[in-house]
């Protein structure tokens, strides 16, 4: 289009949406304006059919002063401006964004199997070398007259201890320890402790030479009020020893 259809259009739109709009009752003006429009559109690349009719009479007046166009020119006005103007960014397809999702998430799972490997492997010294100061076999003495063994439970012996003996009574799922200088002496003294057979059972002895149970062997070798920790599963016992 040319100048002289600009100027032409930019009336014809005057006398159609402007506050004093009188092309209703000029057929050919409408006709016209029509004309300019998909001719104006045409220039543009847009498709004339998305060009809104030219309405057949003016918009109200609004009750606080004069009425305002119509945004009917709104349209090629709008999309000159996405045209002129530079395209926005897009955003990335749904595939790189599903690529990326997917190089997250082996990520964090490459992170979660190295952290847990590295607990795993940790627990697993722990258990496999434990870091005790004793070891003591297991000797099953049947001659040790205890007096647990004549009411029918399960017993284990293990080695002596610097004069301590140490014995283990199974009674269905209670693992008992008892640790004394002589485990036969009427009533039984020992240090006792008791647990579900499912967990070592643990005992704690001092060293107090007033207690009776307590081997004067064990209290010349540690010194008085040493602590002796017990240790004790079915076919191992430990000993650790804390000053």
């Amino acid at each position: 289009m040319g100048d002289g259809a600009d100027r032409e259009l930019a009336e014809l739109r005057e006398r159609a949406y402007g506050p004093h709009a009188d092309i209703f009752g000029d057929s050919t003006a409408l006709r016209r304006l029509r004309e300019l429009e998909i001719s104006h559109a045409l220039d543009l690349g847009l498709d004339p059919r998305e060009i809104p009719p030219v309405p057949a009479s003016p918009a109200p007046a609004d009750t606080g002063g004069a009425a305002e166009a119509p945004a009917i020119a709104a349209p090629v006005a709008q999309t000159v401006e996405r045209v002129d103007a530079a395209p926005a960014a897009s955003p990335p397809p749904a595939a790189s964004r599903a690529g990326g999702q997917r190089r997250l998430m082996l990520w964090v799972t490459s992170v979660l199997v190295a952290a847990l490997l590295a607990a795993g492997v940790t627990a697993w010294t722990l258990v496999a070398t434990p870091a005790h100061d004793f070891t003591l076999a297991v000797t099953n003495d049947p001659d040790l007259d205890f007096p647990q063994r004549r009411s029918g439970v399960e017993v284990i012996t293990y080695e002596r201890f610097h004069g301590m003996q140490v014995v283990a009574t199974t009674n269905g799922r209670l693992r008992c320890v008892w640790i004394s200088r002589d485990l036969t002496l009427r009533p039984t003294a020992s240090a006792t402790s008791c647990s579900r057979d499912v967990l070592p059972t643990v005992a704690d002895v001092t060293l107090d030479p007033q207690f009776s149970f307590i081997a004067p062997e064990a209290v010349a070798e540690f010194g008085v009020d040493t602590v002796l920790r017990f240790t004790v599963l079915d076919d191992i016992a430990y000993v650790d020893v804390a000053p």
